[in-house]
């Protein structure tokens, strides 16, 4: 459940490409949720419930990148499985307006998706997360 200050977003993304408008998700009429792989040649752009904070993506758009609120104040970035930074950002209350995959207002976005998802799971969690996803995405032979 994606709650004012507790949410995740995160997407699996195949594509090196850099774009401050190509979103892999997020709401249509509102700047409040979204996450962009590759926003410049070194950070992602990730935001819940309030503004997107930049974190450090290797310099590639290619991985498994994601953003957790787990608390009023601000939000984690994670770079397949590792916690990134914090982004220091006082939530709001989510916008009520459509949720889409490869948009975000007028961004839309060219980069493949293995995975996107969005919902809860606390930063504790992320590491065993990514593991299980990078063995099923091994698995079904999608990396």
């Amino acid at each position: 459940n994606f709650t004012q200050n507790v949410g995740l977003i995160g997407v699996w993304s195949t594509t090196n490409s850099v774009s401050t408008t190509k979103f892999e998700m997020g709401q249509i009429a509102s700047t409040q949720i979204g996450i962009n792989c590759g926003y410049n040649t070194t950070n992602m752009a990730a935001g819940i419930n309030g503004g997107l904070g930049q974190f450090a993506n290797g310099s590639t758009s290619v991985g498994h990148l994601a953003c957790s609120r787990t608390a009023s104040a601000g939000q984690n970035g994670h770079r397949n499985g590792a916690y990134v930074a914090y982004n220091v950002n006082v939530s709001s209350a989510p916008g009520n307006s459509n949720f889409c995959l490869l948009r975000r207002n007028t961004g839309y976005s060219d980069r493949k998706l293995l995975v996107a998802y969005a919902g809860k799971l606390g930063s504790g969690n992320m590491a065993l997360f990514d593991t299980a996803l990078r063995n099923f995405l091994t698995t079904v032979g999608a990396i």
